[in-house]
C-alpha cells in the first residue's frame, strides 16, 4: 500500500514539472496538495516558488527543471521519472499530449485524496475502537469494527481503481500504457 502511496505521489508531482501549464488552471488547487513524502513536499514547495517567480507563457518545463536542478532536486527529479517509466504510467512523463498528461494527474489527484480521506477516516475509528475499549463498549467495539472493515475494503476498491485503463492515451499516439524509455 505504500508503494502505490508513493507512486501515486510521485505521478502527481511529475506531471505537473513536465506540464507546468496545469498550473494555470488549477493553481490553487495544486499548491494545496499535501505530500506525504517530505522530500516530494520540499520539491513541491520549491517547484511553486519557482511557478510564482515568472508568468503564464515563461513557465515552461525547461524552465521549472533547471530552477528545481539548481536547487538541488535533480536527483530527486530523476527517481520520479524512473518510478513512473518502470510502473508504465507514461501520462507523467514529458512526451504525453498536454490532454492524456491533464486526464492523468485528474485521475492521480483523485485517488490521492481519497487515499488520503480514507487514512484519516481509518485513524479516527481506530482512535474511536481504542476509547470503546477503555470504556468496556462491547456493542460500540462491533459497530466501529464493521466501519472499520468498511474502510478497509473501500482502501482495496481504490487501489484496484488505479490501474490504467486500456486505450487511454489515444492522444499521445498510444495503445496501451508501455513505457519508451
Amino acid at each position: 500500500h505504500r508503494d502505490n502511496t508513493a507512486l501515486r505521489e510521485s505521478v502527481l508531482a511529475l506531471t505537473v514539472i513536465n506540464h507546468p501549464s496545469l498550473m494555470i488552471d488549477d493553481y490553487d488547487e495544486i499548491a494545496a496538495i499535501d505530500y506525504d513524502s517530505r522530500e516530494l513536499q520540499r520539491l513541491w514547495s520549491a517547484m511553486l516558488g519557482a511557478a510564482a517567480a515568472v508568468a503564464g507563457p515563461h513557465l515552461t518545463r525547461e524552465y521549472l527543471t533547471e530552477r528545481l536542478e539548481f536547487e538541488g532536486f535533480a536527483p530527486l527529479i530523476k527517481n520520479l521519472d524512473q518510478q513512473v517509466r518502470n510502473a508504465r504510467l507514461w501520462t507523467a512523463t514529458e512526451e504525453a499530449a498536454m490532454e492524456d498528461a491533464r486526464e492523468g494527474y485528474r485521475q492521480a489527484l483523485a485517488f490521492h485524496k481519497r487515499a488520503k480521506a480514507l487514512r484519516r477516516q481509518k485513524m479516527e475509528l481506530e482512535r474511536e475502537i481504542a476509547l470503546a475499549t477503555e470504556a468496556g463498549d462491547g456493542e460500540a467495539i462491533v459497530q466501529l469494527m464493521r466501519a472499520q472493515q468498511e474502510v478497509h475494503f473501500e482502501g482495496v476498491r481504490l487501489e484496484n481503481q488505479e490501474a490504467i485503463i486500456d486505450g487511454f492515451g489515444v492522444l499521445s499516439g498510444r495503445v496501451k500504457g508501455a513505457a519508451n524509455h
